[in-house]
Order: C-alpha cells, then sequence, then structure tokens
C-alpha cells in the first residue's frame, strides 16, 4: 500500500489492465492509494470505521500506514469496501 502496489486503476492503468484511472465508485479522475484510503466519499461509511481505531489526530497517511497499531482496522477497511 505504501508504494502504491495495489490494484486500484491508478497503478493497474501503467500495465493496461484497465481502460481509465478513474475511480469506478466516485468517477473522481484517478484512483489512487490516498483516494480510496483517504477521501473516495463512496466509502464515507468505512472511512468513519477506520477513524474510530485512530488515537487522536485525523486520518493521514502516516497515522494510518506508520502506525502497527492500524494494520488490522486497515485490512478491515478493505475487505469493507469489497474494492478487490
Amino acid at each position: 500500500i505504501r508504494t502504491g502496489h495495489i490494484p486500484l486503476n491508478g497503478y493497474l492503468y501503467r500495465f493496461k489492465r484497465v481502460d481509465a484511472v478513474r475511480c469506478p465508485t466516485c468517477g473522481y479522475h484517478t484512483e489512487n492509494t490516498d483516494h480510496f484510503i483517504f477521501y473516495c466519499p463512496a466509502y464515507a461509511h468505512e472511512h468513519w470505521a477506520l477513524r474510530r481505531h485512530l488515537k487522536s489526530g485525523g486520518l493521514t497517511r502516516k497515522a494510518v500506514l506508520n502506525d502497527a497499531r492500524m494494520i488490522k482496522p486497515l485490512a478491515n477497511y478493505i475487505a469493507a469496501t469489497h474494492r478487490f
């Protein structure tokens, strides 16, 4: 996830596995890791569930990807989106 090597359209497009980089759920121009985890409005409920596990601060890349305690909540978020 940190490197962006994740089956989202922004990455898959580079290898011609999808026709467009657009987010398939909200239509945003580029579906990348940041959009998927932090911003996609289609996953607002899932964002809320992920935020519950943060001790302080907001839903940021550092808070989610650099904290070992966030591994399971992040895995649950990914599973809840049914994106891959």
